[in-house]
Protein backbone atom coordinates (compact mmCIF):
# COMPACT_ATOMS: atom_id res chain seq x y z
CA UNK A 1 0.00 0.00 0.00
CA UNK A 2 1.05 3.63 -0.99
CA UNK A 3 1.01 6.26 1.42
CA UNK A 4 1.28 9.53 0.32
CA UNK A 5 2.30 12.50 1.99
CA UNK A 6 0.73 16.24 1.87
CA UNK A 7 2.40 19.27 2.67
CA UNK A 8 0.46 21.61 4.76
CA UNK A 9 0.14 25.36 4.53
CA UNK A 10 -1.05 27.56 7.19
CA UNK A 11 -3.58 29.89 5.91
CA UNK A 12 -4.04 33.06 8.07
CA UNK A 13 -7.63 33.65 7.41
CA UNK A 14 -9.32 35.71 10.22
CA UNK A 15 -12.12 33.43 12.52
CA UNK A 16 -15.65 35.26 13.34
CA UNK A 17 -17.93 33.37 15.36
CA UNK A 18 -20.29 33.85 18.32
CA UNK A 19 -23.38 34.37 16.32
CA UNK A 20 -24.96 30.70 17.83
CA UNK A 21 -24.02 31.77 21.86
CA UNK A 22 -26.88 32.87 24.24
CA UNK A 23 -25.27 34.39 27.25
CA UNK A 24 -22.39 36.80 27.69
CA UNK A 25 -20.68 33.99 29.92
CA UNK A 26 -20.57 31.74 26.95
CA UNK A 27 -18.78 34.79 25.16
CA UNK A 28 -16.21 35.23 27.92
CA UNK A 29 -15.32 31.52 27.42
CA UNK A 30 -14.77 31.60 23.57
CA UNK A 31 -12.56 34.82 24.17
CA UNK A 32 -10.78 33.30 26.90
CA UNK A 33 -9.80 29.94 24.51
CA UNK A 34 -8.82 32.47 21.77
CA UNK A 35 -11.12 31.03 19.34
CA UNK A 36 -12.03 34.14 17.67
CA UNK A 37 -10.34 37.17 16.04
CA UNK A 38 -13.80 38.56 15.31
CA UNK A 39 -16.61 38.23 17.91
CA UNK A 40 -19.97 38.38 16.22
CA UNK A 41 -23.07 38.52 18.75
CA UNK A 42 -26.48 37.88 17.76
CA UNK A 43 -28.73 40.53 19.29
CA UNK A 44 -31.86 38.53 19.63
CA UNK A 45 -30.02 35.53 20.83
CA UNK A 46 -27.90 37.83 22.91
CA UNK A 47 -30.93 38.79 25.14
CA UNK A 48 -31.22 42.46 22.95
CA UNK A 49 -29.31 45.55 23.25
CA UNK A 50 -28.12 46.16 26.90
CA UNK A 51 -26.86 42.90 27.04
CA UNK A 52 -25.47 42.94 23.41
CA UNK A 53 -23.16 46.43 24.93
CA UNK A 54 -21.91 44.05 27.99
CA UNK A 55 -20.66 41.38 25.37
CA UNK A 56 -19.12 44.39 23.44
CA UNK A 57 -17.19 45.13 26.59
CA UNK A 58 -15.89 41.84 27.45
CA UNK A 59 -14.85 41.53 23.78
CA UNK A 60 -12.87 45.63 24.50
CA UNK A 61 -11.54 43.98 27.11
CA UNK A 62 -9.75 41.07 25.28
CA UNK A 63 -8.87 43.40 22.75
CA UNK A 64 -11.13 41.71 19.78
CA UNK A 65 -13.37 43.50 17.42
CA UNK A 66 -17.46 42.48 17.33
CA UNK A 67 -19.40 42.76 13.94
CA UNK A 68 -22.81 42.30 14.51
CA UNK A 69 -24.66 39.39 13.41
CA UNK A 70 -28.11 40.16 11.00
CA UNK A 71 -30.89 42.37 12.69
CA UNK A 72 -29.23 44.85 11.08
CA UNK A 73 -31.66 47.66 11.47
CA UNK A 74 -31.61 47.52 15.60
CA UNK A 75 -27.81 46.72 15.40
CA UNK A 76 -26.63 49.77 13.93
CA UNK A 77 -27.57 51.26 17.12
CA UNK A 78 -24.56 49.30 18.59
CA UNK A 79 -22.51 49.45 15.50
CA UNK A 80 -22.17 53.08 15.82
CA UNK A 81 -21.86 53.59 19.67
CA UNK A 82 -19.20 50.95 20.33
CA UNK A 83 -15.33 51.54 19.16
CA UNK A 84 -14.89 48.25 18.61
CA UNK A 85 -17.40 47.18 16.10
CA UNK A 86 -16.18 46.98 12.51
CA UNK A 87 -18.80 46.01 10.63
CA UNK A 88 -22.53 44.91 10.44
CA UNK A 89 -23.88 41.71 8.63
CA UNK A 90 -27.11 42.63 6.82
CA UNK A 91 -29.81 40.27 5.21
CA UNK A 92 -33.05 42.01 3.82
CA UNK A 93 -35.36 39.20 5.35
CA UNK A 94 -36.83 42.24 7.81
CA UNK A 95 -36.61 45.16 5.94
CA UNK A 96 -40.59 44.72 4.72
CA UNK A 97 -41.38 44.78 8.76
CA UNK A 98 -40.23 48.69 9.14
CA UNK A 99 -41.14 52.43 8.22
CA UNK A 100 -37.98 53.40 7.41
CA UNK A 101 -35.65 51.78 5.24
CA UNK A 102 -32.23 51.30 5.27
CA UNK A 103 -29.93 54.48 3.34
CA UNK A 104 -26.57 52.70 1.62
CA UNK A 105 -24.27 55.08 0.39
CA UNK A 106 -21.06 53.90 -1.27
CA UNK A 107 -21.63 50.74 0.21
CA UNK A 108 -21.83 51.41 4.31
CA UNK A 109 -24.96 51.76 5.77
CA UNK A 110 -25.85 55.16 7.07
CA UNK A 111 -26.51 54.91 10.93
CA UNK A 112 -29.98 56.85 11.33
CA UNK A 113 -30.12 59.90 13.56
CA UNK A 114 -33.29 58.96 14.18
CA UNK A 115 -34.99 58.34 18.21
CA UNK A 116 -34.48 55.12 19.79
CA UNK A 117 -32.66 52.65 17.25
CA UNK A 118 -33.81 54.76 14.34
CA UNK A 119 -36.13 52.40 13.22
CA UNK A 120 -39.77 51.58 13.49
CA UNK A 121 -42.16 48.89 12.80
CA UNK A 122 -44.84 49.09 9.61
CA UNK A 123 -48.06 48.10 11.36
CA UNK A 124 -49.28 47.25 8.54
CA UNK A 125 -46.28 45.25 7.32
CA UNK A 126 -47.01 43.55 10.64
CA UNK A 127 -50.61 42.68 10.46
CA UNK A 128 -49.47 41.34 6.34
CA UNK A 129 -47.19 39.37 8.04
CA UNK A 130 -49.16 37.59 10.75
CA UNK A 131 -50.79 34.01 10.94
Amino acid sequence: MKITRFKTTLVDVPVAAGETEYTRYGMRDILEAGAVDVLMPDLQRIGGLSEMRRVAAIASAYEVPISTHIFTEHSLSIAGSEANCISVEHMPWNEALFSEKMEIEDGMIVIPERHGTGFTFDRDAIKRFSV
